[in-house]
């Protein structure tokens, strides 16, 4: 998944709380030039503890990286196929 929107991410609820927003977050960051936009009237707490923790994470991979000279590279969706024996 190379972007994903959220819609009305401002909203209470089961999909928008901070551990679903994280999750989606997630998903999309397995691609490496993977986004997500939040689309929302005001910030909510759940959407900024998501983006507070990604950051952090985005912090700590990237640290992680630099210290072993490793550079971010999406796997083709042939190659992904190909390993799980999906031919």
């Amino acid at each position: 998944v190379g972007l994903v929107l959220v819609l009305n991410a401002d909203s209470g609820g089961l999909c928008r709380d901070t551990d679903s927003l994280t999750q989606i977050c997630g998903r999309a960051a397995r691609n490496s030039k993977g986004k997500v936009v939040f689309y929302a009237e005001k910030d909510s707490d759940a959407m900024l503890q998501c983006i507070t923790k990604s950051k952090e994470r985005r912090r700590q991979q990237e640290e992680y990286n630099r210290a072993r000279n490793l550079a971010p590279v999406s796997v083709p969706a042939a190659a992904a196929r190909h390993q799980l024996g999906a031919n």
